[in-house]
Parts: structure tokens; sequence; C-alpha cells
């Protein structure tokens, strides 16, 4: 993905003093895209690693640790252990620091692709095609089956799907 950017910055054409206000916006607005999505990626890389060691680390150091089996709450301030208690809350902060890490990375990536389509969905409609096409003779995939098949074989896909849908959500339950 960072390729990507990279390509994209190569590609971008800076105006000459003589380009109209609305060429700059645009080189600008690419510019700062590619700032911020790289931004984002990198940003995103090292979430992942992070998490990623930690999970190592949970794996190479840690044992199979269950909070309520293994800490039990005190009855008074004299039966409390300090080794125990830091050990606990050491847990609970690694454990939450793994989860805030691992959704933060989710959605810097989610983030990041969206503004990646936003970005390319922008630069295609600003895209002039050397030809022109008459919207009447464009057709979808849908309106192509829909003339090729009928209404009944729209219907029938439909059907399948759904029962092959259906077929395969009772295997799950079925199974477990």
């Amino acid at each position: 993905m960072i390729l990507l950017s990279y390509d994209q910055f190569n590609k971008i054409e800076v105006p000459d003093r003589g380009a109209t206000e609305d060429q700059k916006i645009k080189v600008l607005k690419s510019i700062n895209f590619l700032k911020k999505y790289n931004a984002l990626s990198c940003y995103a890389i090292l979430l992942a690693i992070i998490v990623i060691f930690m999970l190592i680390g949970t794996l190479l150091f840690g044992q199979k640790t269950d909070i309520d089996e293994d800490f039990e709450v005190a009855s008074s301030l004299d039966n409390i252990a300090l080794i125990p208690t830091l050990c606990f809350y050491a847990l609970v902060v690694w454990r939450f620091l793994m989860i805030y890490f691992l959704l933060d990375f989710f959605i810097i990536t989610i983030y990041a692709i969206c503004s990646l389509f936003q970005f390319l969905n922008l630069q295609m409609l600003d895209l002039q095609l050397p030809f022109a096409v008459n919207a009447s003779h464009a057709s979808s995939e849908y309106q192509i089956y829909k003339q090729k098949y009928g209404k009944m074989g729209v219907f029938l896909v439909l059907l399948i799907g759904t029962l092959l849908l259906l077929f395969v959500t009772s295997l799950c339950f079925i199974h477990k």
C-alpha cells in the first residue's frame, strides 16, 4: 500500500506559475492525501508490530492465567500481598493494551483504506475520456443478465443462493 502511494506521488505533476487555482488546489489535495495516507500506513504497521510482539510475549512467557481462578479478592488489608497484586494489575493492563492496540490497528487500517478509495474515486471523476459514450447503450451486469435469462433466471439465482446460504448455516449449527 505504501508503494502505491509512492507511485501516486511520482505521478503528480507540479503545476507551473500559469496554472489555474483549481489545478493548484487539486495538486495540493493530492500531496496532502499522500502525506496523510503514508502516516496512517506507517502507524498501522507500527501498531501491528507492537501487537505481534505483545502476542509473542504472551505466548512465550505467559502461562494460562485466568483472573477468576488465579486471583481472589482479599477480605482485609492484612491479606493483600504485594507481588500477586502487582501481577494482577500488570496482567490487566497488558491485556487492555493488547486489545486497545489491536482495535486501533483495525480502525486506522479501515480509515486508510476508505481514504484511499475516496482519493482514487476523486481521481477517476476528474478523468476525462478521449471518446464519447452514449449512456443509453451502456448496460450494467444485472441488466445484461436480466436480458439474457429473464426475470425468472434472476429469481432462480437468488433463490438458489439463499438456499445454499441456509444449508451452509444449518451445517454449522449441526456440527456444533
